[in-house]
């Protein structure tokens, strides 16, 4: 509102019911024809001013009526033109109101003594008999075009009731543009007074009653403007107020007013006062604002793209809610450690909980990442990011700082984002940072390709506690761990051999703990599996903690060692299970004299009352055992002295099992173990140990030879009773056959089997008799064998109870001679050439083979030598050729050459060559004398195979 001081000199006059409301002294145009004199009647009469007089304190003039009412209604006004004013296009034609009586001077031409002076002059009106009276003065011109009005028509004239029109070419016959209303209550300031978040906002509004009558009572409406679009909503905050006050006119109130409570952001909102009658309503609205500071780190930045490529365009930050309630970011400001801030956004703009928004330094940067207005913005100015490091800041409309991170270049690459891992804790820790592994180079607006799960779990250190370490006993577990999930912890469960469940809240990357007790655990080294999971259903650790209780004592004793074995032999030591559970004896270790220390790895089972051995290598003791044995390899071995060592089995936890010292003067000779007498016989004894008496020189995984078992029925030996043994001949077979154990044999079998080759030709099975321990008895079997020809004859006990079944079985190789020969002398050499040498061919005329094994061959000496002490088969149909030197003997075709020792030197005159059996019965025989025809260099063939 423009407003100009007036030096006014005036006197005070006469209160008067006719008062000057308006003077134009320095009108557009014509000076002669556009001023004019505004009055108005203050009474409740009607006036007529036909006759009064109007003077400038120089000139008098006297008023008469030109057009329009004759009579001035009761505050009405009336207007006195210039008499050269032009009614046809007159300046005021289209303001004046019809209803406005028109008045002129009709002494002159001008007002006053010459017209109204514009820099200062009086306007005096009064009536003929100078009852009433108003006059105004002016020192100063007003603006080419405005005119002097009155402010108050209620007030008596002075000076400080006229200002300037506030309107072009005044308000001529109207109400004046600096005139009071009558009824108007003004709504003039609002200081706001806001606290802390969630406490109410508190208000004082100045009110001001700038009508001329007083205002007795008023009400109000106040709303907050959440969508900030100036128009009250059906869902947004509003209070109404009516108050009873009666405010004078020009007087003013100071209201205080509680208003919501005071939240995050930028809180816009509008007050309406309302009065009866009110007259103007442009001042009775005022819109206020609150700013509620955020807590810290409502908003986390995320990602960083400090150094892009020209191709992905410019510099960005990726920041997210992390908070359950959207955040405004209007008025805030970002800002790198250089402390000048750069404005996000002016306007309202929410960010939903757990959403992003990327901020951006050119727009180059949308298109290569296809971002949008909806999930990014691009700022006016931007605080450039130092390549080697910098802080990113962001403040929100209060300037409180909300959250700050930092960053290093060495923590990533040009043209890759920095993502941050949590986006709720250690924005300035290097561990949470990592270098994007998106092919774009970042994920702005996007969940981080580095960032965590939301729930996850780090097991730090799992704790074993135990009063009693000896098994079996249960085991407490104290398990130690850290939340490295985003989310905050609050239930989790353990299964394992027990239960337990913990329940708490625990943020991210803090610790806790709980304690969990397992089922009974056997002694030895148990493998805890702990499976720990979310709800009952996520799995979110699967692990397993080694649990080592140690071992009772006496639960094994040594029974046999082998310290001197053969080359294909191995050195071991057998020990019996004399506990009444089974043994595992993974992580057991075995120690020599030297302190040499071997572990077991083997997790085999060792029933009660069981053999096992430990030995460097099981594959080569397998050869020496049953299938059944349990082996277990000790590496590394501590190898056994051959004259004297100690051995020391420790368990898991090291607490000694055995403790054995050996001497080689208690048994075990090369190729032969030390056994144990008894294993109640104490250990430490040298009568107590020797030599093992088997025929293979050891028993690993079986029963001592040494000791003797409960029940064993030994076949000690089997013959032939018969010197010769004839095809289709009966022969007798003994058996001899002992009860070695302490208790009665009652009822067992014996079988007797013939197998000429791989043929079973002869089999017999006969129960035996009761047999007391020690007994010893000939079993007689009668075999008739119907083969020639070597035969296997073997003989097997059975006894179903038998302890000691490794001496059940034995076998013996006989020949059965034949009643005719199998084979015949078919041609001789007596008297060889120089170049040649005496042999002798042997003819197999049957369609078989047969073997010649023992067979033998004689000259007249009846010296016979051994054709061949191991198997030598000669086909059906085929030949074999005797020689004492194969080199000189001719083979005109593929022929067999046998090489006998101390081949009997043939006589030139007369001699003879005899074949026998292996039983030494002669087979067949040729003789030659000196009368028979022989030519040197010339054999000797028969004739006939058939005939002698």
């Amino acid at each position: 509102m423009y407003k100009m001081n007036l030096v006014l000199l005036a006197v005070c006059l006469q209160a008067s019911e006719i008062r000057v409301s308006e003077v134009m002294s320095n009108p557009q145009g014509s000076e002669y024809e556009n001023e004019y004199v505004e009055i108005y009647n203050h009474s409740q009469d009607v006036i007529q001013i036909n006759g009064w007089v109007l003077s400038d304190g120089n000139g008098v003039d006297t008023i008469s009526h030109m057009s329009g009412p004759l009579d001035i209604k009761p505050e009405e006004y009336a207007l006195i033109l210039d008499p050269g004013y032009d009614f046809s296009a007159g300046l005021y034609n289209t303001l004046i109101p019809d209803s406005t009586p028109i008045y002129t001077i009709i002494t002159d031409a001008s007002f006053g003594s010459g017209g109204l002076a514009n820099s200062g002059e009086s306007v005096i009106i009064y009536s003929p008999d100078s009852t009433s009276i108003s006059r105004m003065s002016w020192s100063s011109s007003s603006d080419n075009g405005y005119s002097w009005e009155r402010v108050s028509m209620n007030s008596d004239d002075s000076l400080a009731i006229w200002q300037q029109s506030l309107i072009e070419n005044g308000t001529p016959g109207y109400r004046n543009s600096v005139t009071l209303p009558l009824h108007n209550l003004s709504l003039d300031a609002i200081v706001v007074n806001s606290y802390q978040l969630g406490e109410p906002v508190e208000i004082i509004v100045t009110i001001t009653n700038t009508g001329e009558t007083q205002i007795a009572g008023f009400s109000m409406s106040i709303y907050r403007d959440d969508d900030q679009n100036s128009e009250q909503g059906d869902s947004e905050w509003e209070l109404f107020l009516v108050n009873s006050t009666t405010i004078e006119s020009q007087e003013s109130l100071l209201l205080p007013i509680t208003l919501f409570d005071l939240e995050s952001g930028v809180q816009k909102g509008e007050i309406w006062v309302s009065a009866e009658g009110d007259e103007v309503r442009s001042d009775d609205t005022l819109r206020f604002q609150v700013l509620g500071a955020y807590p810290k780190d409502v908003i986390s930045v995320t990602e960083i793209m400090f150094s892009p490529t020209s191709e992905q365009g410019g510099e960005w930050i990726e920041i997210k809610n992390v908070s359950t309630a959207a955040v405004s970011l209007q008025n805030w400001k970002l800002s790198d450690a250089n402390p000048t801030r750069h404005p996000i956004i002016d306007c309202l703009r929410l960010l939903e909980p757990d959403s992003h928004l990327t901020l951006c330094a050119q727009n180059s940067s949308l298109e290569f990442f296809s971002l949008s207005s909806v999930n990014a913005l691009v700022l006016d100015s931007w605080a450039t990011l130092n390549s080697a490091s910098d802080s990113v800041r962001l403040f929100d409309a209060t300037g409180n700082l909300v959250t700050k991170s930092f960053y290093r270049g060495s923590w990533g690459n040009p043209g890759i984002s920095l993502e941050r891992r949590h986006p709720q804790i250690a924005p300035l820790a290097s561990w949470n940072w990592a270098a994007s592994s998106h092919p774009d180079g970042g994920t702005p607006s996007q969940i981080n390709t580095q960032q965590l799960n939301p729930i996850a779990i780090q097991i730090d250190e799992i704790k074993v506690w135990t009063s009693n370490p000896i098994g079996p006993a249960p085991v407490a577990l104290t398990i130690h761990f850290t939340n490295v999930g985003l989310d905050t912890l609050r239930l989790i469960q353990v299964a394992s051999d027990g239960f337990s469940e913990w329940s708490g809240n625990l943020p991210s990357f803090e610790s806790d703990s709980l304690n969990l007790v397992t089922a009974i655990l056997e002694p030895g080294i148990s493998d805890v599996l702990i499976m720990i999971y979310h709800n009952n259903d996520f799995l979110l650790a699967d692990t397993s903690i080694q649990v080592i209780l140690g071992f009772r004592p006496n639960r094994i004793a040594l029974n046999e060692i082998h310290y001197t074995p053969d080359e294909d032999q191995v050195e071991f030591l057998e020990f019996a299970n004399i506990g009444t559970d089974t043994l595992i004896l993974n992580g057991w270790t075995f120690q020599d004299r030297s302190g040499t220390q071997g572990n077991i790895s083997s997790l085999t089972a060792v029933p009660p009352d069981s053999l096992f051995l430990v030995c460097p290598d099981s594959i080569s003791l397998s050869d020496w055992t049953i299938p059944q044995a349990k082996i277990l390899e000790v590496s590394p071995w501590p190898s056994l002295n051959n004259s004297a060592d100690s051995i020391i089995i420790l368990d898991p936890l090291g607490n000694r099992q055995l403790a054995h010292g050996y001497h080689a003067d208690q048994g075990g000779d090369p190729g032969k173990s030390m056994e144990r007498l008894a294993l109640w016989k104490p250990a430490h004894l040298d009568e107590s140990w020797t030599t093992c008496i088997d025929q293979t020189g050891l028993t690993p995984g079986r029963r001592n030879s040494v000791l003797t078992p409960a029940s064993n029925l030994s076949l000690l030996n089997i013959y032939m009773l018969d010197t010769l043994l004839w095809a289709e001949q009966n022969a007798t077979v003994n058996a001899l056959i002992v009860n070695a154990g302490v208790d009665p044999v009652p009822s067992s079998r014996i079988t007797i089997e013939v197998y000429h080759g791989n043929e079973l030709i002869v089999s017999s099975d006969q129960e035996l008799l009761t047999l007391v321990p020690g007994d010893t008895l000939v079993w007689q079997s009668e075999l008739e064998i119907s083969e020639c020809g070597w035969v296997d004859i073997s003989a097997e006990i059975q006894y179903p109870d038998d302890d000691y079944i490794w001496d059940n079985e034995m076998s013996l190789k006989s020949y059965v001679s034949c009643n005719t020969t199998p084979m015949i002398l078919n041609e001789i050499m007596p008297i060889p050439e120089a170049d040649q040498s005496e042999w002798i061919e042997i003819y197999n005329p049957q369609n078989r083979s047969l073997d010649m094994q023992g067979w033998m061959i004689s000259d007249n000496s009846l010296s016979p030598k051994v054709i061949s002490d191991s198997s030598l088969v000669l086909a059906g149909n085929s030949y074999l050729i005797l020689a004492g030197e194969p080199g000189l003997v001719p083979c005109p075709r593929e022929c067999q050459i046998i090489v006998v020792e101390g081949f009997p030197s043939l006589n030139n005159t007369n001699d003879a060559v005899i074949l026998f059996d292996p039983q030494g019965i002669p087979m067949d025989e040729m003789a030659y004398a000196e009368f028979t025809a022989m030519v040197e260099g010339r054999s000797l063939e028969r004739i006939r195979s058939d005939m002698p």
